[in-house]
């Protein structure tokens, strides 16, 4: 169903609501009945598809419907049963000419080129929506008429079984012998328990496509907008995981609501889905996930196939044929999913994973888990098998929802091992910044860095940075750029930032996108000294004497330290230039002088000597750390203790 506009809204409602008082009040199983409810049909999917799309797939019906008849009649007639074989198997081929022609491009290039734009131009008016669904219905029904499973055919019913407006669009696959029940019960007038499961089917179906989807649509559409780590492949991983979540609560809050409207018109159409996402492994998951599609994968392409396998090429091993039918009817499956090699690659994907369950499921490592006693043993299988299975089943979702070449260029800045971290720049700098670091694929990449501060827009940073060197400084906001209000020049603020990277390969076109979080901590609260960044020394200052020269690598320009030191034999520690002047490196510690004494030369022995940050507005003091120095009897001694300083 889908609610474009108001009007369609409003039409749909309305037939919905006739359809209800048809039911009260002209209860029965009559003609009137199926031609009100073909009327509907027809009255909704003229507001979703063109006329032509109704024309011809009433036609189509309308043909299989008369091969169906002859199936149904001469089948069971053994003279003849081959050429109702033959007929079956035409009129599939015919099926499969038709969708072929109508949901791939490269058929209508070739008509266009051979027979010109007319015929090809027509088949464009022909919408695609509900073909495929179609497609099956219509493969169903002649294959159990050719079996002799079917009840008796009727116009009418066989058209309002094609055309189902509920279940048009989107499923859930009906099968005509269900569809066909439910059509000719005779409607009752107080059926209250049927009408109230309807509208809570109609409830829970709004709750997942309107509530839930939008919760998990922006992260699961597209990966670029995960950044809640600064490793790649962990927000791939999270966006895929998103997705698993996405496409469970759209596709079954439309069976939802698919369902819960078949039943206020009096048909109960089947399940679509069953807690897949609490499969303990693959095969249980395609019990539980699309349960329409995988019985008819199942039951009309799996089964016939392995059959047929195990029949004719009787020297294959039965295990070989049951994942020979696995990896064809999953390849199909994906085609029949969309036109492009990463539907194929999805199929394929969902193909292999059941061959190798199949192949454990027969170990004895596998059947002795199986009859473990043990409550705690089984419980933890169960929780690691659904988790395996959760996890197999997202990562599949990677080719179902991207192209290849977005898969390539994940896999390409994969490669790259982007990390981005807040690192403080010492030198000319003494900035706080955003080193990042990752691993070239080619010297001739290239990159596009913005960055931008949380709740603020994106400022471009850099343009076509040559990526060969493996790392990148980010330091803040050029001088020359127009936005000033979110960074500071050559110095990034305490807060939340995002780097968003532009990386082009030298052999491509395209741009893969990749945005990382980092975090600038307050300046202060990771500014504690290492032993890099702390050197304290004993030297001879000139007309002072001995004293301590402290050299230190401040966080940022403007910041203030505390000095303390003390001789190591007293517990009393002297405070030398409180909140010591900003923008220093250094700082010389001698003695205070006292009266009118000239001798500023600190006495012999060990000094303790600890410096702090600090910043006096937030009231924010960082660690202490300190060192000890040794200050010598006599005169300079030679080694590292002599220097001069005036």
């Amino acid at each position: 169903m889908i609610f474009d506009s108001l009007g369609i809204t409003a039409l749909y409602g309305g037939i919905i609501l006739l359809m209800i008082l048809q039911r009260i009040f002209l209860p029965g199983k009559g003609l009137l009945k199926q031609a009100l409810l073909l009327l509907a049909d027809v009255l909704v999917l003229s507001c979703l598809v063109p006329p032509l799309t109704i024309l011809v797939t009433a036609v189509l019906a309308m043909f299989c419907y008369g091969v169906a008849l002859c199936l149904q009649k001469y089948t069971a007639r053994a003279q003849r049963r081959t050429w109702m074989f033959l007929l079956l198997t035409a009129n599939i081929l015919l099926l499969l000419i038709w969708w072929v022609l109508l949901k791939y491009p490269w058929p209508k290039a070739f008509l266009r080129a051979s027979s010109g734009a007319f015929f090809a131009d027509k088949i464009d008016l022909i919408a695609t929506i509900g073909l495929s669904y179609i497609f099956f219905k219509l493969i169903h029904t002649l294959v159990d008429a050719y079996r002799g499973l079917l009840p008796d055919l009727n116009l009418f019913t066989f058209l309002n079984y094609i055309f189902f407006f509920p279940t048009y669009l989107s499923g859930p696959i009906d099968r005509f012998q269900n569809f066909h029940h439910w059509i000719n019960r005779e409607s009752l007038k107080a059926d209250e328990l049927f009408f109230k499961a309807a509208f809570f089917r109609i409830f829970l179906g709004v709750v997942k496509k309107f509530i839930l989807v939008p919760f998990f649509i922006f992260y699961a559409k597209d990966y670029g907008q995960v950044h809640l780590s600064s490793v790649y492949l962990i927000n791939v991983a999270i966006s895929l995981f998103a997705y698993s979540f996405y496409l469970y609560f759209d596709f079954s809050g439309y069976s939802d609501l698919a369902i819960g409207v078949a039943m206020l018109l009096g048909f109960r159409a089947p399940e679509n889905f069953d807690a897949p996402y609490r499969a303990r492994d693959i095969a249980e998951f395609w019990k539980r996930w699309h349960i329409s599609l995988s019985s008819i994968l199942r039951e009309y392409i799996f089964l016939p196939l392995v059959r047929g396998i195990s029949k004719h090429f009787t020297w294959i091993p039965r295990l070989a044929g049951t994942i020979c039918g696995y990896l064809v009817t999953f390849l199909l499956c994906g085609l029949w999913h969309g036109t492009t090699l990463n539907f194929v690659l999805w199929g394929l994907w969902h193909g292999a994973g059941l061959a190798v369950h199949k192949v454990w499921a027969q170990t004895p490592f596998s059947q002795k888990l199986q009859q473990v006693k043990c409550k705690t043993v089984q419980n933890a299988f169960v929780v690691i098998s659904i988790a395996i299975t959760f996890c197999y089943v997202s990562f599949g979702w990677l080719f179902f929802n991207y192209s290849l070449n977005q898969i390539a260029s994940i896999q390409a800045v994969s490669r790259l091992k982007l990390t981005a971290a807040p690192h403080y720049f010492y030198g000319n700098t003494y900035t706080w910044g955003i080193r990042l670091k990752y691993r070239p694929i080619s010297a001739r990449d290239k990159m596009d860095i913005d960055i931008r501060a949380k709740g603020k827009s994106w400022v471009h940073y850099a343009d076509a940075v040559n990526v060969g060197s493996g790392t990148f400084n980010v330091y803040g906001e050029r001088r020359n750029n127009a936005v000033t209000s979110e960074f500071s020049y050559n110095n990034l603020l305490p807060g939340d930032y995002q780097l968003r990277l532009h990386y082009q390969r030298a052999d491509r076109n395209s741009k893969q996108r990749v945005i990382l979080p980092v975090t600038i901590p307050d300046y202060l609260e990771h500014a504690n000294l290492t032993a890099d960044d702390l050197e304290a020394k004993a030297c001879r200052l000139t007309d002072t004497g001995w004293g301590i020269r402290l050299k230190y690598h401040p966080p940022t320009r403007d910041a203030k330290v505390d000095i303390e030191y003390r001789p190591l034999q007293s517990d009393s520690w002297v405070r030398y230039r409180p909140q010591h002047v900003k923008g220093f490196r250094f700082a010389h510690i001698i003695k205070v002088q006292t009266g009118h004494s000239k001798n500023q030369s600190l006495e012999p022995g060990v000094y303790c000597i600890r410096i702090r940050y600090i910043n006096p507005k937030k009231g924010y003091f960082s660690d202490w750390t300190e060192r000890s120095v040794h200050i010598p009897t006599g005169p300079n001694p030679s080694g590292d203790n002599k220097d001069e300083i005036s």
